[in-house]
């Protein structure tokens, strides 16, 4: 990526008082923008869109074999650091006001919290209008607690993120297929939570909004069960792939689940097909399979609840090895 891209945000970075007459803004996951290439317009963008953009920008939808067991916590940061520096909003570099906790280490937990201490103070105020801060964690546990409910992150054992019990109910209710991937994944995936946070002089982090995206082992985003299936095997099995991310995009927008990038000649786009689909989807996606940039391959759920044979069939360049999916 070259340049700088100015981005129009589609939430607020000052929490107003109560009382205030300021216009009421829509919630961040319900403002929409056009994707175009990977790339977000000039319509404002909600969490999921800026959260998706800076996956995609930091190149952690690209998948190939030599990157197993490669990716951990220090490289994820790095690289979304790395593209936030290349982009503002609202006049500011984001990675400026963006808080992603460094890596954990016993040793150091002294002068990691003491950093992480100062950069939060730096939006903490009396004032009943204050600024807020980004952040992007990793989720290790959501409970109850004192002022509603708290989020433990990992890399950040020793400082909560609250948030209300009215928050709590929102986010049970929009992401219920995360939280429950989240739930029932026993360390084989991982669970990100990007919102807005507001900090009290006292030093309480309160999380004002925010949006959750479930990842597989090797953090590549997945939206259900079915394409994390996708991804685990094409994994397994040596393939080389982009996994194409929906930004704000409605149920009714079309997109492959993943584009392999090892076939001969061009990509192939692999598209599920779901029994329940609607007309919108399924004439959306008949428009992306006249695409001359790709090969499609379509997976019918209903003919075959497996994606091997289909997988397995779709050429490489060179020799490719078949290893049994974990």
């Amino acid at each position: 990526m070259t340049g700088d891209v100015e981005l129009r945000l589609g939430f607020p970075l000052k929490k107003q008082p109560r009382n205030s007459a300021a216009p009421a803004e829509a919630h961040p996951e319900d403002t929409t923008e056009d994707v175009q290439d990977g790339k977000v317009s000039s319509s404002r963008a909600g969490f999921r869109a800026i959260l998706h953009y800076l996956w995609d920008q930091a190149e952690l939808t690209h998948w190939k074999p030599g990157m197993k067991g490669k990716r951990n916590w220090w490289v994820i940061r790095s690289r979304l650091l790395g593209a936030a520096a290349r982009m503002t909003a609202k006049g500011m570099r984001l990675n400026r006001r963006l808080f992603i906790p460094e890596p954990f280490k016993v040793e150091a937990k002294d002068e990691i919290r003491l950093r992480r201490r100062a950069l939060l103070q730096t939006v903490a105020s009396h004032k009943a209008a204050r600024e807020l801060m980004m952040f992007l964690v990793e989720v290790k546990e959501i409970a109850p607690s004192t002022y509603g409910y708290k989020v433990i992150a990992k890399n950040v054992p020793d400082d909560p993120l609250y948030m209300s019990e009215e928050l709590y109910g929102t986010i049970r209710r929009r992401f219920e297929t995360e939280l429950e991937m989240f739930s029932r994944t026993e360390g084989h995936g991982h669970l990100l939570a990007f919102g807005t946070l507001s900090v009290k002089p006292s030093g309480i982090v309160t999380i004002e909004d925010l949006t959750l995206m479930a990842t597989t082992a090797e953090w590549i985003p997945v939206c259900d069960e079915t394409e994390a299936v996708i991804v685990d095997y094409s994994v397994a099995t040596g393939r080389a792939f982009v996994k194409p991310l929906k930004y704000n995009m409605g149920p009714g927008r079309a997109l492959a689940a993943v584009l392999f990038t090892d076939s001969p000649e061009k990509p192939t786009a692999f598209y599920v097909v779901r029994p329940d689909e609607t007309e919108t989807l399924i004439k959306a996606r008949e428009e992306l399979l006249q695409s001359a940039a790709t090969l499609p391959v379509l997976w019918r759920l209903a003919d075959d609840p497996i994606p091997s044979s289909v997988i397995d069939g779709i050429p490489t360049v060179g020799r490719r090895t078949v290893a049994a999916a974990s």
